[in-house]
């Protein structure tokens, strides 16, 4: 008798571990947790990088570290259509501990690693992912879809972004088996140069009008303008070099979207 009761917890445990009894989609938080000791393989998955680089002044574009961040009194994260900043489902922090990012692997179509029935989107469902960010601080400068695509093939799945807002990616459409990069650059906003040891107390600092193209207005295109010259220095910075430093850098656009802004 205790021989086949011992037998007969073995076979149990060996079911459990099979994951046979389970009816709903399997879990995983990652492809490294998926291996013979898990309870089953993935059915849908779905990988997922959002990044946030900043552009700095020598025209770089870098990760934005995590310790610029971390006591900011504004939660960096993003939302997505199943979860709202304002619903049930709140809006999900980034995870990385030295960059603002997010990494994320799951066996279901879902942006989290363990979702509830309600967090799982259907297989060629639309959603968008909007930026959540301290824009006292920041600005964005564009947004940027890396890949969109099945690992099987590099056939695009993300449909044309159609929303204007910088801090929002639309058109995405979520497959089984799918790669999902994107993310955002932002610039970090400079405080208006005033009375600096750079310049002479008998001379205020002189700045270009904001008027880069010269049609009486100060607007989003002298703010590209800028942004299309950003990093450059020398003689190339002869349009969009405002405060005539031979360079083009945050403060040169700082300069314009004060102007554009206000």
């Amino acid at each position: 008798m205790l021989i086949f009761i011992i037998l007969v917890l073995v076979a149990g445990v060996s079911f459990l571990r099979s994951g046979n009894f389970l009816s709903t989609n399997p879990r995983a938080q990652n492809q490294e947790n998926i291996t013979s000791n898990t309870f089953s393989l993935p059915q849908c998955p779905l990988r997922i990088n959002i990044h946030v680089k900043e552009a700095t002044e020598d025209g770089e574009e870098i990760l934005l570290q995590m310790s610029d961040v971390r006591e900011d009194d504004v939660q960096w994260g993003f939302v997505d259509a199943l979860h709202t900043s304002t619903g049930d489902r709140k809006a999900i922090s980034f995870n990385h501990d030295t960059y603002v990012q997010y990494s994320m692997y799951a066996s279901e179509l879902s942006f989290v690693p363990f979702p509830e029935v309600d967090e799982v989107y259907e297989e060629g469902s639309n959603t968008f992912v909007r930026f959540l960010y301290n824009q006292n601080n920041f600005d964005i400068l564009r947004k940027e879809v890396i890949r969109c695509n099945s690992t099987e093939s590099e056939q695009w799945l993300c449909k044309p972004d159609l929303q204007e807002n910088l801090d929002t990616i639309s058109g995405i459409t979520l497959k089984c088996n799918m790669d999902l990069d994107l993310g955002w650059v932002v610039l970090r906003k400079s405080e208006t140069v005033q009375n600096t040891s750079s310049f002479s107390k008998n001379r205020k600092a002189v700045f270009k009008t904001c008027d880069l193209n010269d049609d009486s207005a100060c607007n989003t295109i002298d703010l590209l303008i800028v942004l299309e010259s950003y990093g450059k220095r020398g003689s190339d910075t002869s349009v969009a070099d405002l405060n005539n430093d031979s360079r083009v850098d945050a403060l040169d656009y700082t300069i314009v979207f004060d102007q554009v802004v206000n």
